[in-house]
């Protein structure tokens, strides 16, 4: 049998992992994304153009592959930080939701990792990938916030701020469906997006030890 310390030692190693994690999305992903535009070669502008097109190699031929990368790397870092989210914040409560909200979690890093596998350079896939990861995003925060908003160790700004990016996520959507160009939209969500998971590693890392508080 392992003691009390020795448990709550590895609770606390974990909870680490998944503040590292949650700081990783954040930093990989602007890091990538901004050496990315810095080698685009025929300026580049968040109101002209869509994130992806960091991606395309016909575009952006030196910063193509540094973009694409970054995304599957962040998918990864995300993934590993919504299985730390769900051990965080799970109670007896809520363990139905919290497993629901981590397998979109997941899923959503998987879309993230296959729009950099499959790129603008193939249209059929990247269109399709790109579209379950933004729909796939937007049920996760919504799930994510219903059961986070009901924790005692959540802090409630974080949520709010969250439905703030589910308007813009879904504004995005309805424009991409109507035929509307309106890419500023996009670089709002995705980056908003990884800044409430920055926040959510803060919220983490002051409210240690607070796994499974009700």
């Amino acid at each position: 049998m392992f003691s009390k310390q020795t448990r709550e030692g590895g609770e606390t190693i974990r909870q680490d992992i998944t503040i590292i994690a949650g700081l990783a999305v954040f930093l990989i992903f602007s890091v990538f994304t901004l050496t990315s535009i810095a080698l685009f070669p025929d300026g580049f502008s968040p109101f002209e153009n869509w994130i992806s097109d960091l991606g395309n190699s016909e575009y952006n031929p030196s910063g193509s592959m540094i973009f694409n990368i970054g995304c599957m790397i962040t998918g990864i870092s995300m993934a590993l930080f919504f299985i730390g989210l769900k051990r965080h914040y799970t109670t007896e409560k809520n363990k139905r939701n919290m497993t629901l909200t981590l397998a979109m979690g997941l899923f959503s890093s998987f879309s993230l990792i296959m729009i950099g596998i499959f790129s603008e350079d193939y249209p059929q896939e990247h269109t399709l990938w790109s579209g379950i990861f933004f729909v796939a995003l937007i049920i996760f925060m919504i799930l994510a916030n219903i059961t986070l908003m009901k924790h005692k160790g959540f802090f409630k700004p974080i949520g709010y701020y969250a439905f703030v990016i589910i308007m813009l996520d879904l504004a995005l959507i309805v424009t991409k469906v109507m035929g509307m160009k309106v890419p500023i939209l996009e670089w709002l969500t995705v980056f908003a997006s990884i800044i409430w998971i920055l926040l959510l590693a803060y919220n983490i890392h002051i409210g240690k030890p607070s796994v499974h508080q009700a």
